[in-house]
């Protein structure tokens, strides 16, 4: 039975966001303001705690190559290992220079100004006048930590970063309302053409990941925002699409084990309606057979079998 359609009041206030952006600004602005933004949050971080980007970048580029389906960069991904070289064997503007031809995601850029604002958490406590520390234990603590860093201009690198990392998210926030409209629209044919069996805020929720995702990762020298939007949405769908598919499979086992299907109740091996109910479960469950014959599971399956059938292939 098909289920009816509900309203959603996440869908309701996100139809209601009004745009800041007014203007028809193009891609290329949009995104050179976002990245001027993150660009200058992560500077002051490379000149106070060079090790830390160092590490951060070689991580980055270790995970691409051992995730090849993957895209960590909007540049060519097979130059990340000649520039993460020369970015970690110069220093100062030039190893900034060799990072930002780098070109990482900009969602990775964010990860990074994180990942530095929570290492330095405490040495920024140790400026704070209400937290209660002694002076001499205060005076070490800080002395310690721009050791660690290299560098005695850790305080002001982390105050650079906040305020450009803060810029940079309400700018990317005032981008994400800019097309939250076209997202939530999209997300509601995809919630008829799934015929109302998955909810609307997950739908919903995938949607605005994947806007997200596609503002990160978008190249404005290479193509407009709106389509690249589009384009990820086609993944978004994809990814509804299987969810629903697995759900009405699931729930299909569900309604098969409560008619009796089990091993407690009927002997699937000596009641051969109840076995060619399992068979054919299982047929769609592996249609290739590739799954039942790496198991060995046999021609006649038991509820036992299923079981496992349906574990490895969900």
């Amino acid at each position: 039975m098909t289920a009816a359609y509900q309203h959603s009041e996440v869908f309701a206030r996100l139809k209601s966001t009004k745009e800041v952006l007014t203007e028809n600004y193009t891609t290329f602005q949009l995104l050179t303001v976002l990245d001027h933004f993150i660009e200058n949050a992560v500077d002051p971080i490379v000149t106070a705690y060079a090790d830390l980007t160092d590490v951060y970048f070689a991580k980055v580029v270790a995970y691409q190559f051992t995730n090849p389906n993957t895209k960590c960069s909007r540049g060519d991904k097979a130059q990340l290992p000649v520039l993460l070289f020369n970015a970690v064997t110069t220093n100062g503007r030039r190893k900034r220079e060799h990072q930002k031809k780098m070109l990482l995601n900009r969602g990775l850029l964010f990860g990074l100004v994180s990942v530095f604002l929570k290492t330095v958490n405490t040495y920024r406590r140790l400026h704070d006048p209400c937290f209660e520390v002694p002076r001499s234990a205060r005076l070490l603590g800080q002395k310690l930590a721009e050791e660690r860093a290299g560098s005695s201009h850790l305080y002001g690198a982390i105050s650079q970063a906040e305020y450009f990392l803060s810029k940079a998210l309400k700018f990317k926030e005032l981008i994400v309302q800019k097309y939250t409209r076209m997202s939530i629209m999209q997300a509601k044919r995809t919630y008829q053409e799934v015929e109302y069996q998955k909810n609307l805020d997950d739908i919903v929720q995938t949607y605005m990941i994947y806007l997200s995702k596609a503002i990160d990762r978008c190249d404005s020298r290479k193509g407009v925002l709106t389509q690249y939007i589009q384009s990820w949405f086609y993944s978004a769908k994809s990814e509804i699409m299987k969810s629903v598919a697995r759900d009405s499979l699931h729930t299909s086992y569900d309604q098969l084990l409560e008619l009796g299907m089990d091993a407690q109740s009927v002997g699937p091996d000596h009641t051969y309606e109840a076995e060619q109910y399992l068979c054919a479960v299982a047929r769609r469950l592996d249609p290739t057979g590739a799954f039942r014959f790496a198991l060995q599971i046999p021609e006649s399956y038991s509820s036992k079998d299923l079981r496992k059938l349906s574990l490895f292939t969900n």
